[in-house]
């Protein structure tokens, strides 16, 4: 069963175009909090791009965190991204169950977190597809 408070999703834009889902608030901002790796990591599950079929494109999802308490975000601090690579005549391949792409939490998560989705020009539409991230505590 998923936690809804522990998930977040969002369809993919146009080419040439950025989104970002909604925010998770972990609570890592709170005085006394270990910067350590967070023991967990987002599981990203990705369905299949058939859409994404140029082999030079390569779709970015960055995780970013905010230090104003959810106002504005930024990369993450060293840089998380998971990286969706155009396939040449079928399209990128869904990324789920055991093929779900895990991105860690660094230390020195100020806040908040948000996933920040970026298509290139010329990767294909995909805007009916929805890539969805879930907390995953280990």
């Amino acid at each position: 069963m998923k936690d809804s408070s522990l998930h977040l999703e969002v369809y993919f834009p146009a080419a040439a175009a950025n989104v970002n889902t909604g925010t998770l608030d972990l609570q890592v901002d709170v005085a006394g909090f270990s910067d350590n790796w967070r023991a967990g990591r987002l599981k990203l599950t990705v369905p299949a791009l058939p859409a994404n079929s140029d082999n030079t494109k390569t779709i970015t999802v960055d995780l970013q965190d905010s230090g104003d308490g959810g106002v504005t975000f930024a990369n993450t601090q060293p840089r998380i991204q998971a990286t969706i690579p155009g396939v040449t005549t079928n399209g990128s391949p869904a990324y789920a169950g055991a093929g779900t792409i895990d991105m860690p939490l660094p230390p020195d998560l100020r806040g908040p977190i948000q996933l920040q989705v970026a298509v290139p020009a010329g990767a294909g539409n995909s805007t009916a597809l929805l890539l969805q991230a879930d907390w995953a505590s280990e």
